[in-house]
Formats: C-alpha cells, sequence, structure tokens
C-alpha cells in the first residue's frame, strides 16, 4: 500500500513538472505554430487522467485502471523529453545524451498511449476485468500488434523531430529501418489488429448503452 501511495504521488509531480517543464522549454525555443486552445484543453485532459489515476492507484492499487490511466497521463512526460531535444539542437547544434532519450522515447511511447487510451482503458473499465473470456483476444491480438509497433519504434533508424525539423542517429537502431508511419504495408498489417481491439474496446460500452444490464449479464 505505501508504494502504491508513492507511485500516486510520483504521478502528479511527474505530470506537473513535464507540463511545467514543456512550457518554459517551449519559450526559450521560440514561438512555434500551435493553438493555445487546444494545448489548455491537452493539458486539462491529460491532469484528469493524472489525478483519477493517481487517486485510484492511491485507494484501488489491485484495479488496473489507475496504472492505466496514470501511465497514459505521462505522456507529457515524453513530449517535455521531445522538447527538451529541440531546445538542444537548435541551441548548440548537436544533442546530449538526454536529448536523445527524449527524442528516442517520442518514436516509440506514441504508440503505447494509444493502445492505453484506446483498446485497455475502454476494454477494463470499470473494475479492471475483461466483461468476459470471449474478449481475451480483442485484448491479447491488438496487445501483440502494439509490442511490434513500440519495438519498432525504438529501434528505428534515425530519430526524427516532431515540430521542428531535426534528425539524431538512433545508438541502438537498425540500420534502414523506417519510422512505423513511413513503412504502410507494416502500419497495415499491424494497424489493423490494432483498430479492431479499438473497437472491440468500445464494443461492450455500445451493449451497456442499448441493452441496459448486458454488461454484468455477459460477465
Amino acid at each position: 500500500m505505501l508504494f502504491a501511495r508513492l507511485a500516486a504521488v510520483l504521478v502528479i509531480v511527474f505530470y506537473v513538472a513535464g507540463i511545467a517543464a514543456n512550457a518554459w522549454l517551449d519559450r526559450l525555443i521560440g514561438p512555434r505554430s500551435g493553438d493555445p486552445v487546444e494545448d489548455a484543453i491537452v493539458t486539462v485532459g491529460f491532469g484528469m487522467f493524472a489525478v483519477v489515476g493517481a487517486l485510484l492507484v492511491a485507494r484501488r492499487p489491485g484495479n488496473p485502471i489507475g496504472w492505466i490511466l496514470s501511465a497514459t497521463s505521462l505522456v507529457v512526460l515524453a513530449a517535455a523529453l521531445e522538447t527538451y531535444a529541440a531546445y538542444v539542437v537548435v541551441t548548440r547544434g548537436r544533442p546530449d545524451w538526454l536529448a536523445i532519450v527524449g527524442v528516442w522515447a517520442n518514436s516509440w511511447y506514441w504508440f503505447l498511449f494509444l493502445g492505453l487510451a484506446l483498446v485497455y482503458l475502454p476494454l477494463l473499465f470499470p473494475d479492471g476485468r475483461l466483461p468476459s473470456r470471449r474478449w481475451l483476444p480483442v485484448a491479447v491480438v491488438p496487445g501483440i500488434a502494439l509490442a511490434a509497433m513500440v519495438v519498432l519504434g525504438a529501434l528505428v533508424d534515425t530519430l526524427s523531430g516532431q515540430d521542428i525539423d531535426y534528425q539524431i542517429e538512433n545508438p541502438i537502431g537498425i540500420e534502414g529501418l523506417a519510422h512505423v508511419e513511413d513503412m504502410p504495408l507494416v502500419l497495415g498489417v499491424l494497424g489493423v489488429p490494432l483498430l479492431i481491439g479499438c473497437v472491440g474496446g468500445a464494443q461492450p460500452w455500445w451493449c451497456a448503452c442499448a441493452v441496459p444490464g448486458v454488461s454484468n449479464a455477459s460477465r
């Protein structure tokens, strides 16, 4: 229980630190294209994920929903690290080790974020269990595709910036390996199971809305 409470506190600390660092580094880099309203909505939205996730982790550590929400909210840390990488490249012309880690994390964390937020959060909500054993393939198959995307993203040959155009050689990259989004065939093969997982994750919600009580009956 002590570990869960400490983890809950760290989620909030890391979230606030990520938001603050990202805003500060953005100001140091200078004006970039972006919608302030959209940024505010994203910040508040992920902030709700962090707060609710931290509360669940502290009070219901056995429920994976809290851990999923917490992990999803920490995408702001990955964003802050990528902004740091952009700042270092713009101001120094060459990356340091933290900049490399930051842009490397951004090459694969987004796949993990999408899987957690769009597949496993709705599929396991609210008690952290599948609606029934029949839903196990809906959880496993997208997970395999998601793991493949994460590995390919982590081993990409060249790491690229997002808002600022720069490239950094990946120290653990495979020569010639492009980003998943730049390989239509691979993206299609791995994207289909992930899409099925997104649709499957929402299915129990549709059933519950269409026929009240069907979610409980299917367990």
